[in-house]
């Protein structure tokens, strides 16, 4: 990860169950960061709006999330949460996210 960026939004996943729908990415750098994927998933989960992710691999720092049929409004909202998720630990500022595309 570039320095300065400790929130990497990457390329769609397929899901892994073989569903016809695709998961976003979200690579944390946690040194970077103070915080880990586990803290960032609750961080996420008790905001507003809460923003349940797949948090499987957390341990590796990456999370997951299914954006199935969101709306433009609430894909920004989505990224709005995630900068402020990622804003609580006071180490350094976050460089606004954005998803690809967008």
């Amino acid at each position: 990860m570039p320095r300065g960026i400790w929130v990497a939004i990457g390329a769609a996943v397929a899901d892994p169950t073989g569903l016809p729908l695709s998961r976003v990415q979200i690579e944390l750098d946690t040194q970077q960061a103070g915080q880990d994927a586990a803290q960032l998933a609750k961080a996420l989960r008790e905001g507003a709006p809460s923003v349940w992710t797949l948090d499987q691999q957390a341990a590796r720092g990456v999370l997951q999330l299914e954006l199935v049929a969101l709306r433009d409004d609430e894909i920004g909202a989505l990224v709005d949460a995630l900068a402020r998720a990622v804003s609580r630990h006071p180490r350094q500022r976050p460089v606004p996210a954005r998803f690809p595309g967008m």
